[in-house]
Order: structure tokens, then sequence, then C-alpha cells
């Protein structure tokens, strides 16, 4: 048995999730979609934020800005609200301070990122077929 072509999951989202950003796409309330799929309001929200999340993550050319960093750095990098690649090379400007501010972050994760904000590879592909061009 086949699904219709409109029906297919995107990768990364399962079909509980499909469904809640389908009926938030048809403007529903969080309380009508927990209504409808049996859930509490809060359960809706939350499937709907996951689904929003794994559509945007699913984009062509959709990387996160920090490819290319350990998982333990990035993590110590977004637990004090680093998002961008340029809020990180402000943060560590002043080098004593982040080893003392930012949780679980030495000389190790340091070097990390100066060697990570040096390094001209992080490449994105541009919307016109895939032409790579430089993030800087």
């Amino acid at each position: 048995m086949s699904r219709p072509a409109d029906d297919i999951v995107p990768m990364g989202m399962t079909e509980r999730r499909a469904m809640a950003l389908r009926l938030r796409g048809q403007r529903m309330t969080f309380r009508e979609i927990a209504s409808a799929m049996g859930v509490n309001t809060a359960r809706a929200r939350q499937l709907v934020v996951a689904a929003e999340q794994a559509t945007r993550q699913s984009a062509p050319g959709a990387r996160p800005w920090f490819e290319g960093l350990s998982i333990a750095t990035a993590r110590a990098l977004r637990s004090v609200g680093v998002q961008s690649k340029a809020q990180a090379a402000e943060l560590v400007r002043d080098q004593v301070a982040c080893r003392r501010d930012i949780p679980n972050f030495g000389e190790k994760r340091l070097a990390e990122v100066l060697q990570w904000l040096s390094e001209p590879h992080t490449h994105l592909r541009d919307a016109t077929g895939g032409a790579e061009r430089d993030e800087t």
C-alpha cells in the first residue's frame, strides 16, 4: 500500500509531528490540535515546534552555524546564548572572561573556537544550483 505524494513525511519528522504541523498550517490553535490528536496542549505545542525545527533543518543548504565545532564546544557556546559565528567571535575576544564565564569552557575549547574562526573552510551552497561561496 503506497501513500499519496502529499502525505510523504520528510526525513527526521515523525508522522505525528507532520500531522501536528499540517493542522497548524490549517490555522488551528494548539488546543484544537491537541483535541484532534488526543494529546494535551503542551504536547501539541511540542510536536509543532519539533516539526518546524525538522523542516528548517531539512531545507536545502541548511547547516548549523556551529558546523565544524565539537558537540561539547557548540553546546557550551549555546548554553550562554551564542546563536551565530559572529557572536562566538565576539565572545571569545576576551579570552580570560570567556574561560571564566562559560561553563565547561577551558583552554582546549578556546583553542578549538579560535582555530574554527580562523579557518575559511565553511561553505554554503547558494540557491542557484550548487556553486559554493564562503560564509564569511
